[in-house]
């Protein structure tokens, strides 16, 4: 079985560098079939961050890794603020706005775009409610618009949530729990990873994500002491060669 895994890691690896593919690109919702984006425009200016407006453009396959869309939870978040409307009123409250509310950092830059998005939150969602209707004419509208973040600097560049490390950093985290996390408890540890070699901070729960259900970690004999967060010593693997699967 470790030799399989191993197998399927070598493919992946191989895969990657055939399409020259990083590794943000494995962890992105790619939809052929978007058409418009909303953007919630946000202007910097000397360290302060105020709303603009909302922002109508045509979907940009090229901009895939500036949108950085990541499907989450049906009947909750996604992996990042941008998100697929549904319904405007329900998609900003329940994926959007709701993500930022959810998402708890120390961090300076994230708190002022926090902040600025949570104060204004009735401005726009009323402004996003106009500009949806805008698209009502059109046959390809609503089922295929994308709404995200759009920051503009006081040189006028415009900078999306992709272009920040803060918000690929926060999806590179979030995707990694499910190789690790089960319910309260984190599978993870330091040590030698089974597919890369590298010394680093390995997790317990790859093998479960790929299928291999020999790792379960519930099943008597599986684990070292009987522990369960014990199951990353069993099957140490980094996050990185994870992604490749």
């Amino acid at each position: 079985m470790i030799s399989l895994l191993n197998d399927i890691y070598k493919v992946g690896k191989l895969y990657f560098e055939k399409e020259q593919l990083n590794e943000l690109d494995s962890l992105l919702d790619v939809k052929n079939n978007i058409n418009k984006v909303l953007l919630v425009n946000i202007i910097e200016k000397n360290g302060k961050y105020s709303y603009n407006k909302i922002i109508i453009e045509d979907f940009d396959l090229k901009k895939v890794k500036k949108y950085l869309y990541k499907k989450g939870s049906s009947r909750g978040t996604d992996m990042t603020p941008s998100c697929l409307i549904i319904d405007p009123e329900k998609t900003f409250n329940i994926k959007f706005l709701k993500w930022f509310e959810k998402n708890k950092d120390d961090d300076k830059f994230y708190n002022k775009i926090k902040d600025c998005i949570i104060n204004n939150k009735d401005q726009i969602l009323q402004d996003l409610k106009k500009s949806y209707d805008e698209l009502a004419g059109d046959d390809v509208k609503n089922k295929n618009t994308l709404l995200t973040l759009l920051i503009t600097n006081e040189n006028e560049d415009d900078k999306y949530i992709g272009d920040y490390d803060y918000f690929i950093n926060n999806l590179k985290d979030k995707s990694e729990e499910k190789f690790y996390k089960q319910k309260s408890k984190n599978i993870k540890g330091e040590g030698n990873c089974l597919l890369c070699g590298e010394n680093k901070e390995v997790y317990g729960l790859v093998s479960n994500n790929v299928g291999f259900s020999f790792s379960t970690p519930e099943k008597l004999g599986n684990v070292s002491n009987g522990d369960i967060k014990n199951q990353w010593k069993t099957v140490p693997i980094c996050g990185k060669p994870a992604r490749k699967k």
